[in-house]
């Protein structure tokens, strides 16, 4: 199966951009909002498709291309520093460009385990200096797995990662690439019972907070249990 669409759109700044004070000093920074910011608008092209065999293989692929003017973003190089603290806002880049490509793979190799993948390529350009866009990495892909270990007992892992991204468009410092880990076990009980057991971000990665350029995640690893039940109502 083929597609391909054509598309434009418009898009003024929400209540966030710019007026909103996103707080985050306990960790080393804030985003403040612009109310100058310009309305962006867009041209967009995609061209994809879709393979399918036997019910078990699926293979999606899909080229983008856009055209912005006036696009919002942030950008480390409008931040200032304030008793410790980096405090940056939002600024329009007045011409730019993404473009990319964008696959994904889902695989039955069984009755009992399921497979996926994703990888998303993406090339962003400010046209009109020639500099890569801010907070958008070039390499980002997900992984994952659903095993039905046993009838009653299921094991799903997600795995998540991305490459080094620029944060300020100035000096070209960038954050760092990173990746996680998120793992659970679900144990049917009955019927209607199920409890679980997971563990997100399992290796822990974490952002370094005494270097503002750094995006990673901000919360470590979390342990988690949990249930849930099923309740029946007769009608």
């Amino acid at each position: 199966m083929l597609r391909a669409n054509y598309g434009q759109g418009y898009r003024v700044p929400n209540l966030k951009e710019r007026h909103y004070l996103f707080d985050h000093s306990s960790l080393g920074y804030m985003v403040l909002g612009n109310p100058d910011l310009k309305p962006e608008s867009s041209h967009s092209f995609q061209l994809g498709g879709q393979l399918s065999w036997r019910d078990r293989v699926t293979v999606d692929a899909n080229l983008f291309y856009n055209r912005v003017s006036d696009l919002i973003q942030t950008d480390m190089a409008n931040f200032t520093v304030v008793n410790g603290i980096a405090t940056y806002t939002y600024r329009n880049v007045a011409r730019a460009r993404t473009q990319g490509a964008e696959t994904s793979l889902r695989w039955r190799a069984t009755g009992a385990l399921g497979l996926t993948a994703a990888y998303t390529f993406t090339d962003a350009e400010d046209l009109d200096t020639g500099a890569p866009l801010t907070r958008r990495p070039r390499h980002m892909g997900r992984l994952g797995a659903d095993w039905r270990v046993l009838p009653s007992t299921e094991i799903t892992a997600r795995a998540r990662f991305q490459s080094s991204e620029v944060a300020d468009s100035t000096t070209g410092a960038r954050s760092p690439g990173w990746g996680t880990l998120d793992l659970v076990v679900n144990q049917r009980i009955g019927r209607n019972a199920t409890v679980f057991a997971g563990v997100n971000n399992l290796f822990g990665r974490q952002r370094d907070f005494s270097n503002a350029s750094d995006f990673g995640p901000v919360a470590g690893r979390f342990v988690y249990l949990g249930a849930r039940f099923n309740v029946d109502v007769a009608r």
